[in-house]
């Protein structure tokens, strides 16, 4: 069995924002979202909200319909190096290569899309990466997701499917996180920081006895 260091993204190793938040401004601000996708996505996001169903708001991908697919993998690299990645804590990059040269095997776990996610593999010693998978269909997105998005229940599920062949040791492993969403993944590990905590994480945390830190 191996121990894993578990990392969320958003709000934890890219602290007070998140990656998709970020590079859908810069679309917006660079006007490269069609008039039709940004009604779509705002409706659909509307509706989401109205109807509290938080995990379909999540996965609405509607800005990206029609987005040809290499080219906008091409474009969220150079994105994330330029805008992404210099935003990234230093003191969550040191806990990674620390946790990294202690043994541990490094899982990113996020709900932001792939390609977006994808880059920290040439960054960070990344041993495993999960995000969302935004759907191709004939070499462009659809504005759908081909697998569920990986948030609240659904991350702890993956991570229960993948604990057998990734050899993952719960108990003897750990994980950071932001959310209080993610307490439903985090209360699975042996070890369980949360990093920035939203005030709702930060009262489970002090009544799971869960270390709280705060990285900028």
């Amino acid at each position: 069995m191996a121990r894993w260091a578990v990392f969320d993204v958003d709000g934890t190793l890219l602290p007070h924002t998140s990656t998709e938040q970020e590079f859908f401004k810069h679309l917006l601000a660079q006007q490269m979202l069609p008039p039709a996708n940004l009604g779509m996505f705002l409706l659909m996001s509307a509706w989401y909200t109205i109807r509290r169903q938080p995990h379909q708001l999540k996965a609405n991908k509607m800005y990206l319909r029609g987005f040809p697919v290499n080219a906008t993998r091409r474009y969220g690299k150079r994105f994330f190096r330029r805008f992404l990645w210099p935003r990234f804590s230093r003191d969550g990059i040191a806990e990674v290569l620390h946790r990294h040269a202690a043994g541990y095997r490094i899982f990113i776990l996020s709900g932001a899309p792939l390609f977006l996610v994808e880059p920290l593999r040439q960054k960070l010693p990344v041993d495993e990466l999960l995000a969302s998978q935004p759907e191709e269909r004939n070499g462009r997105f659809t504005g759908w997701l081909a697998a569920p998005h990986p948030y609240a229940q659904q991350k702890r599920d993956y991570l229960l499917e993948l604990a057998a062949p990734l050899e993952m040791d719960f108990h003897q492993s750990v994980v950071f996180a932001n959310h209080h969403t993610d307490a439903l993944h985090m209360e699975l590990f042996g070890e369980v920081v949360a990093v920035n905590p939203t005030p709702r994480l930060e009262s489970e945390a002090h009544q799971n006895g869960w270390r709280i830190v705060h990285w900028h």
